[in-house]
């Protein structure tokens, strides 16, 4: 019995403790005199007083004392394992063991963000004291749910200082505080005791410094930079790491299911294991796509943004690093959009586009780095002008400006430009070849050749052909027009016509807008002076031009017909007797003198008085048209007779013809002009008056003043007719959307009925010479204001344009010619134009552009609004002609204005962009006269 009783006890001492002391009291009954069973009591009952404190032992708040507790209890209950063999007590002692090692896993774990690891310890170690200390079990239980959905597994690890300070670390490295971050790295770096604890307080440090020097020092834009900081986030991974990483890439077929897999196969699963791992593949993510956007794969930098946002989670949108990466994509993406606007420039298709495409480029939001291509293209535009205007030279600098800007783009915004640059190489040379062509032109000008050179007619030839091949027609209107002209003025210097009708055909060329400004024209005046030396006819065309003298030849008689004279021999009928023979020469010369002799005697004999009767002689002035009338009239035909009866002696032997005195200026008959169109009367013939004798004369002769009788005759009387009276041309049915695109407002005004015109036709009218047209605007007198403004009223505009033009125009062209100023009314500085945009509901709100003369040949250009004029630039020029361009914005409304191609200034402020508006032109008022030149005043409707 006393064995049974002393199995029982060793068995279940700690499993049934009320069997155990049962058993004792059986022994101790059985033996009372054994003292063996006071002793064996008395570590029954410590035995049940430590197991009783163990159940409800709680460690502190932190656990640093829970590691020495369950060593402590092992080592106090190791003695009582040594005298009983109660499994039970065993397996708590074991359990103690298992729960101090699983919480030092724990103390690892937490500190290298193993979240997984984590968990796992607190489970046994759990399972291992739920025996002996069920409180305890109970907290390591709710540490675990803690664990479990903590954000940061560090916050809770068993070393506090350094757990805190990692935890603060990788908050601040999500919240893109990578300073803070790094500070904080360094700090758990220094807390850290062990290796273990160092390795994770190192990458937490190492991650931010690499992320934070990439971030401070553009590392975007420096792919060399960005490479370096790959190869150092590889060094941060675990071998472990890096093989999970690589295994789940090698896996997915495609990045639409990378994307998708990789939260639950390559996320969470470093989530598990480490805080640091899911930081390092985001920022590995980032510098991935740092790389492909400045390789220019685009889509492949939207796969890694998209994959780094779903590493960080919540925090990957708001990150330092990504919005680094999204701010590059999206500065790649608009230095790309620029780049292809210029390499868009590569023919002659785009120049007309040129100013659109800089354009395009300033709204860019990466204009400032795409500066220098806004320089090229403004240069281009520039080069294009002086292309235009034949100033080869200058183009081709500009040109090379462009190119050199070019390099610049390409160097700062990391581009490739090599469609545009070719074409500018293509331009420059083109450039190269005319001006070369120019210079050897300019040579043969200045020699003044007598004689046409083909190679300047080739040179200006060439000048319109390159022009057309690289630039297209929009740029040859100047170049065609001199190799026109050349062609005219040639035309008329090589003709075979006679001298005077040269110089009149000359005289026309001359008349020319702007013919001074031709480079042949110094070869014109000079092929001008040579005709106006010349013979009035030319010389007869000679197969032998050096003439050469021959003695021995006989000199042919010419015959003299009008006035020229006839190097043929006329041609004698033939005769019936046969071919008289030539006189000789000195026979005909002897003949003449004869016959001179003859006539002299003759004249002697009738001024000696021979029997010669009076002469009655009949005078008819013949009517002729007159310029200044326009019906047909036919004037008296004034008959001048003098009458032989008149008391007029004459000596027979001394008459001889008389002729008549010559009418004064007062007593000539009066020429009127007929239109050949009006029927002319037959005049009757005058009559004649017969020689009648008449007694014979006295001695001495009377004076006598002959009578003139003017006869008049009838006149034609006009028929009255009737003139139709005109009426108004009736509108063209117009388009419901309007008129579109460029209209003409002088087109307009051409076929406006007379005395409908909306203004003073006294200060704004056409004026048509000879060769061209024009239309004048100005008032020599002055009025009441100082400005004479000449609107032109929406209703005008409805009328012609229809569908609310005033509300569509976005545009308005016209050239200005400063024709005169009257000096003695206003100074110089005083003459000012220009034209502008005006808000059909407010006159008081203006935009455009004033041209001031500050003194001959010196002009101010400058913005007009409403009263207030603000200067830009002076030029200098020698005729006062001003190409102005209003451009009117379809967003803001505000107006841009040029001037001569060049902006004035910044936009204005001006009213709303559906706004009706109207295009006025306005010229100091009192003695300035403006003209419209050009191609007209031109509006662009939307």
């Amino acid at each position: 019995a006393l064995a049974d009783n002393m199995h029982v006890i060793g068995r279940q001492a700690t499993s049934s403790p009320r069997d155990a002391v049962h058993a004792l009291d059986g022994s101790r009954a059985i033996d009372p005199t054994n003292p063996a069973w006071d002793g064996l009591g008395r570590m029954l009952d410590g035995l049940y007083e430590l197991l009783g404190s163990y159940q409800t032992y709680v460690p502190s708040a932190d656990g640093s004392d829970l590691s020495a507790w369950l060593e402590t209890t092992g080592r106090d209950l190791t003695p009582f394992r040594e005298r009983l063999f109660d499994e039970l007590l065993v397996g708590m002692i074991a359990g103690l063991e298992a729960a101090r090692q699983a919480w030092a896993i724990y103390a690892e774990t937490t500190i290298q963000g193993d979240r997984l690891g984590s968990i796992e310890a607190l489970t046994e170690a759990i399972d291992s004291v739920s025996t002996i200390s069920p409180t305890l079990a109970g907290w390591l239980n709710q540490v675990r749910t803690i664990v479990t959905n903590a954000q940061y597994v560090e916050r809770h690890a068993l070393f506090g200082g350094l757990g805190r300070a990692l935890a603060d670390g990788w908050e601040a490295y999500d919240r893109g505080r990578l300073a803070d971050a790094e500070r904080l790295g360094q700090q758990a770096y220094e807390i850290a005791r062990d290796d273990a604890q160092r390795l994770a307080a190192g990458r937490l440090r190492e991650l931010s410094k690499i992320s934070r020097d990439w971030a401070e020092r553009n590392g975007a834009s420096n792919v060399k930079g960005t490479q370096a900081a790959v190869v150092g986030l590889e060094h941060l991974y675990a071998p472990e790491e890096i093989t999970i990483r690589d295994n789940f890439s090698a896996q997915m077929p495609s990045k639409e299911t990378y994307l998708k897999a990789m939260g639950k196969g390559l996320v969470e699963l470093f989530g598990r294991n480490s805080t640091a791992a899911p930081h390092i593949l985001f920022a590995n993510y980032i510098l991935l796509g740092v790389l492909d956007a400045n390789e220019g794969r685009l889509e492949d930098a939207d796969f890694w943004k998209e994959a780094a946002l779903r590493t960080l989670g919540e925090y990957g949108q708001r990150h330092t690093l990504t919005r680094a990466l999204v701010d590059f994509i999206d500065r790649r993406r608009e230095l790309n959009a620029g780049a292809e606007m210029l390499n868009s420039v590569n023919n002659a298709a785009a120049m007309p586009t040129l100013e659109v495409t800089r354009k395009k480029l300033e709204d860019n939001p990466q204009s400032r780095t795409l500066s220098a291509g806004i320089y090229s293209l403004r240069e281009m535009e520039n080069a294009l002008r002086d292309w235009s205007d034949g100033e080869f030279r200058s183009a081709g600098i500009k040109i090379e400006n462009a190119i050199n800007a070019i390099n610049d783009v390409e160097q700062s915004a990391s581009v490739t430009l090599t469609p545009y640059r070719s074409w500018l190489m293509e331009l420059q040379a083109g450039a190269a070849e005319l001006h070369n062509q120019s210079r050897l032109m300019n040579t043969a000008i200045d020699s003044k050749p007598a004689e046409p050179q083909e190679s300047i007619r080739s040179a200006m030839k060439r000048m319109v052909d390159v022009t057309v091949r690289l630039l297209g027609e929009n740029y040859t209107p100047t170049l065609r027009g001199w190799r026109d002209t050349y062609e005219q003025f040639l035309e008329v210097y090589i003709d075979n016509v006679r001298r005077s009708e040269k110089l009149n055909r000359f005289n026309q060329l001359f008349r020319a807008m702007f013919i001074d400004r031709h480079p042949a024209y110094p070869l014109y005046r000079h092929w001008y002076d040579l005709t106006d030396n010349a013979p009035e006819f030319p010389a007869p065309p000679t197969t032998e031009p050096t003439p050469r003298v021959d003695e021995d030849a006989e000199i042919p008689e010419y015959t003299y017909k009008g006035s020229r004279y006839s190097y043929e021999p006329e041609e004698v009928a033939p005769s019936t007797g046969g071919t008289r023979a030539r006189l000789p020469r000195p026979l005909l010369i002897v003949g003449g003198l004869v016959v001179v002799i003859a006539l002299i005697a003759i004249v002697t004999a009738v001024a000696n008085g021979s029997g010669t009767p009076n002469v009655a002689l009949t005078i008819t002035a013949t009517a002729t048209t007159d310029d200044a009338t326009t019906q047909a009239a036919l004037v008296p035909t004034a008959t001048t007779t003098i009458d032989p009866s008149v008391g007029t002696g004459l000596n027979s032997q001394l008459a001889s013809p008389t002729l008549l005195p010559v009418l004064g200026a007062g007593d000539q008959p009066t020429a009127t002009l007929l239109p050949s169109a009006s029927p002319q009367p037959s005049l009757q013939p005058p009559p004649l008056t017969a020689f009648a004798p008449t007694d014979a004369p006295t001695d001495v002769l009377s004076s006598s003043t002959p009578t003139i009788t003017l006869s008049p005759t009838p006149s034609i009387t006009p028929t009255p007719t009737t003139i139709p009276s005109p009426t108004n041309t009736p509108t063209p049915t117009l388009p419901p959307q309007g008129l579109q695109g460029p209209q003409n407002l002088l087109t307009v005004f051409d076929g406006l009925p007379k005395a409908s015109e909306p203004w003073d036709v006294n200060q704004f009218f056409k004026v048509v010479t000879l060769n061209q047209s024009y239309w004048r605007l100005g008032s020599e007198t002055t009025g009441d204001k100082d400005t004479l403004f000449l609107p032109i009223p929406a209703a005008l505009l409805e009328t012609y344009y229809g569908n609310n033009a005033a509300s569509r125009i976005r545009r308005v062209e016209v050239e200005l010619t400063l024709t005169t100023f009257n000096p003695a009314v206003i100074s110089a500085d005083q003459v000012y134009f220009g034209a502008m945009l005006q808000d059909a509901s407010d006159p008081t709100k203006t935009a455009g552009v004033n041209v001031q003369l500050v003194q001959p040949g010196v002009i101010k250009l400058g913005q007009r609004s409403g009263e207030k004029v603000t200067n830009f630039s002076n030029q200098a020029v020698n005729v006062v002609v001003v190409r102005i361009r209003l451009e009117r914005d379809l967003k803001t409304g505000a107006i841009t204005a040029y001037a001569n191609g060049s902006q004035l200034g910044q936009p204005i402020d001006f009213t709303r962009a559906d706004a009706p508006i109207i295009p006025v032109l306005f010229v100091k008022s009192g003695g300035v006269i403006v003209s419209v030149t050009g191609t007209g005043w031109v509006i662009t409707l939307r």
